[in-house]
């Protein structure tokens, strides 16, 4: 018997990489995700765009494609929301386990299930995600956080353009987040699931 399988595998990843480790790299990658809507974006040059981006003006975000919507995509509007990241997120993981089914081998991809640290990869993307987020926070544009039930636009008090506050809280974030990282790997619940795994696993 195998006692929780893909939905939380044991305390190491088939190679060896302790899953705080796992948790802080997609936490990173996460980081990034939430820029999928912007084809200058370091993601979003990875992916195939139908529309060339114009501008509205100062602090009001550019229109940057289309990407099978019957309407443009604005930055920091749809991907830019609690919804979307955790739409992306998923959509992310699930590239990744494909990927990795392609290195365990075809025939091995129920193996796989059992061993891609499913829930560590999604946890980081969306950490990482809502980093993303918070960040964009302190820029001049609002953001649609409660797309799609609002439109509503929202930022942090504190806020200014993005050369002069980017730097500082990117820095801040990415102690927090890896903060984070390692203290969700050490919680009293995960020690004990990562004694306990591996001899449930074979009994």
């Amino acid at each position: 018997m195998f006692s929780v399988g893909w939905l939380w595998p044991a305390w190491r990843s088939p190679v060896g990489v302790p899953h705080p480790v796992t948790l802080a790299v997609a936490s990173g990658f996460g980081g990034l995700v939430p820029d999928w809507d912007h084809p200058h974006s370091t993601i979003g040059r990875w992916i195939p765009w139908p529309a060339v981006s114009h501008s509205r003006g100062p602090y009001l975000p550019p229109a940057v494609g289309r990407a099978g919507f019957p309407h443009a995509i604005w930055h920091r509007h749809q991907a830019h929301s609690i919804v979307g990241t955790a739409a992306a997120d998923v959509a992310f993981a699930l590239l990744a386990f494909i990927v990795w089914m392609g290195i365990r081998g075809v025939g091995h991809g129920l193996l796989a299930g059992f061993t891609f640290p499913v829930p560590w990869v999604l946890l980081g993307l969306f950490l990482g995600g809502l980093s993303h987020l918070a960040l964009d926070g302190f820029n001049e544009t609002a953001q649609w956080w409660l797309w799609p039930f609002s439109t509503k636009g929202f930022r942090w008090p504190i806020h200014a353009p993005v050369k002069r506050i980017d730097a500082p809280v990117s820095l801040a974030l990415t102690v927090v987040v890896l903060l984070l990282a390692w203290h969700v790997g050490h919680m009293p619940m995960l020690r004990l699931m990562r004694t306990a795994g591996p001899s449930a696993a074979s009994g």
